[in-house]
């Protein structure tokens, strides 16, 4: 039961990425030509208000996404880890 739920989870963890890379692909190509890495990076330091005043309003919809994304990813990676904890536990004893 645990392994079945631990595979969901990874299922989506991986949803979770795919969905913050397109989100943030999306980002950079809202970016001035010149300013396209500098947003990249800005993004990968999570500095979203420095992004939205830089990018307008059109922007914010993907920062929302990227945002919920990424964090369902890091949520999926704590619950893996306890699951697999829980699991390796279980398989000991």
């Amino acid at each position: 039961m645990i392994f079945a739920m631990l595979v969901i989870l990874v299922l989506v963890a991986v949803v979770a990425w795919f969905t913050a890379v397109i989100s943030a692909i999306a980002v950079v190509q809202l970016a001035p030509p010149g300013q396209r890495i500098s947003s990249l990076f800005r993004l990968g330091w999570l500095r979203f208000s420095t992004l939205s005043a830089q990018l307008g309003p059109a922007v914010a919809p993907h920062l929302t996404r990227y945002r919920l994304a990424l964090f369902a990813f890091m949520a999926c990676v704590v619950a893996a880890a306890a699951m697999s904890t829980l699991l390796a536990t279980q398989r000991a004893s």
